[in-house]
């Protein structure tokens, strides 16, 4: 083999990485919505952050941000089961944050990386596929 095919080689298997994760398998893009319990009310500046945790320690998290006055969300992880942790923060300095985040601390223990009783399975097919994240009645969903 010649040092410019080599080289081509070379550039053809890293045209590939994208396509797959870490883990070789390929990635799933994820949708979905949240629905929050009526109480406490969010502010359209808070955020909500979405963590999908691999059960499988190797694996890689997939993260998400919306905002207060945002439902819906997108992420990327490869096929597994994950547990989720929901985190909601109120924008730092903003009249009545402080009152927000007390307000936030049950939800926000709830949902919490040690304390979440959520997890979905995600298939390696299809490619894209939805979920649903239903904070008042504690599930989560991905058909």
């Amino acid at each position: 083999m010649t040092r410019n095919s080599g080289f081509l080689v070379l550039l053809v298997l890293l045209g590939f990485f994208p396509l797959v994760g870490c883990s070789g398998k390929p990635q799933v893009s994820l949708e979905g919505k949240l629905t929050l319990p009526a109480a406490p009310k969010l502010a359209p500046t808070d955020t909500i952050e979405i963590r999908l945790v691999p059960e499988d320690p190797k694996g890689k998290a997939g993260t998400a941000q919306l905002t207060g006055k945002d439902s819906t969300f997108s992420t990327k992880v490869v096929a597994g089961k994950y547990k989720v942790v929901v985190t909601i923060t109120p924008y730092a300095g903003e009249k009545g944050s402080e009152d927000r985040l007390a307000r936030l601390k049950d939800i926000n223990n709830k949902y919490s990386e040690k304390e979440s009783k959520l997890s979905v399975t995600i298939a390696d097919q299809p490619a894209q596929q939805t979920m649903t994240l239903d904070l008042a009645k504690g599930t989560a969903s991905s058909p």
